[in-house]
């Protein structure tokens, strides 16, 4: 997220989606480029989240900053 989106979110709200990124997202997808996330690879994630026992509640929490993630990077190509 750029600085003006970071801006937007409140500490414990950040605080959240860096424990959601640390915990469930940088070991699954972390060492893939942006362009290399598919929706196969989110339907794998979404699997493997289940599996692991990770609630509904941060799955889609998860998800969100995944998508928040996808429409900055698509913002940063386009400037």
């Amino acid at each position: 997220m750029s600085g003006d989106a970071q801006l937007q979110l409140d500490k414990p709200t950040r605080a959240t989606y860096a424990s959601i990124w640390n915990r469930h997202l940088l070991g699954r997808i972390g060492h893939l480029q942006l362009r290399q996330i598919t929706p196969s690879v989110v339907d794998q994630l979404k699997t493997d989240l289940l599996a692991d026992g990770v609630g509904a509640p941060t799955i889609r929490k998860a998800l969100s900053l995944l998508q928040a993630i996808a429409d900055e990077g698509r913002a940063v190509l386009l400037v």
